[in-house]
């Protein structure tokens, strides 16, 4: 699958590996299987790694519907921080959509790094934790 998550209780992290290909309705089921996971916890710290991600399959208006969908869920989420961790141009620019549309949505800080090792420094976290191996 194009998009996995693992979620880390010892480092406080739910971690969304996107690989490849990948589309909004991947991502869309994604969200629905991390959040009904008994170690869903939404006062984790929310890593979006797209390292080895190659293209999205998915409009703007694609982009809109899934946060519309996800936005209201993720509302009151307690947590501080959302990192993207983007490899090039073309997924910061991602980011950048996806981050201001969410804006309105989410009471927590979206922070785009462009290596692990700047998000993990960001996060308070080893750099090993953001290479699960199950991820």
């Amino acid at each position: 699958m194009p998009v996995s998550y693992h979620i880390s209780p010892t480092h406080q992290l739910i971690i969304i590996s996107f690989i490849e290909r990948y589309s909004a309705g991947e991502t869309l089921e994604m969200f629905a299987k991390y959040t009904a996971d008994p170690k869903f916890d939404e006062t984790y710290q929310l890593v979006l790694d797209l390292t080895r991600a190659s293209s999205v399959d998915a409009s703007f208006s694609e982009m809109r519907k899934v946060v519309q969908e996800v936005g209201p869920r993720l509302s009151n989420a307690e947590r501080g921080l959302c990192v993207f961790i983007v490899p090039n141009d073309f997924f910061f620019g991602v980011a950048r959509m996806y981050q201001t549309m969410i804006n309105d949505y989410v009471p927590y800080e979206i922070e785009i790094k462009r290596n692990k090792q700047d998000a993990a420094d960001l996060l308070g976290v080893p750099l090993a934790a953001l290479s699960p191996t199950d991820a």
